[in-house]
C-alpha cells in the first residue's frame, strides 16, 4: 500500500504515506546526483543535457499533439496547438522546481475523461 511504500518526515517524526502537504521549491541543480553530491550547474552540464533534453521535449510535442488530435476526433472540437505546445512547455519548466517528473498528454486517459463527459482542466488531474 502507499503506506507501506512511501513515508514523509515532518517535525523530526516519520509518517507512512504521501505528505499531507505541498512539495518545496528547490533548484534542480542543487539536488543530490546519482553520486550523492549535488549537481553543480555549468556550462558543460548544459551541454550535456541539451540533446536529451530536446529529444524529451520533441517527443512530448508530439504525443500531447497527438492526443489532442484524438480528443478532437472524439468530441468534434478544434484544439490550439499552440497553447497546447506552449502550456506543455511551461508545465514541463515548472515541474522540476517542485520534484516533478516531465509529462504529456496520454491517449488513454484522455479518451477516458471525454467519455465521462469532463471538460474542464481539473479532469486531467
Amino acid at each position: 500500500t502507499l503506506g507501506e511504500r512511501f513515508s514523509y518526515t515532518l517535525d523530526g517524526v516519520t509518517h507512512p504515506g504521501i505528505p499531507p502537504f505541498l512539495p518545496d521549491f528547490a533548484w534542480p541543480w542543487l539536488l543530490p546526483g546519482p553520486d550523492g553530491q549535488p549537481l553543480q550547474l555549468s556550462y558543460e552540464l548544459l551541454r550535456q543535457l541539451l540533446a536529451p533534453a530536446f529529444a524529451i521535449a520533441m517527443l512530448g510535442a508530439i504525443e500531447s499533439l497527438l492526443c489532442a488530435v484524438v480528443a478532437d476526433g472524439m468530441t468534434g472540437s478544434n484544439h490550439e496547438p499552440n497553447a497546447e505546445l506552449i502550456g506543455q512547455g511551461l508545465g514541463n519548466l515548472v515541474a522540476p522546481l517542485f520534484g516533478g517528473i516531465t509529462a504529456t498528454a496520454a491517449i488513454a486517459r484522455s479518451a477516458t475523461n471525454v467519455r465521462a463527459g469532463a471538460f474542464s482542466p481539473l479532469a486531467s488531474i
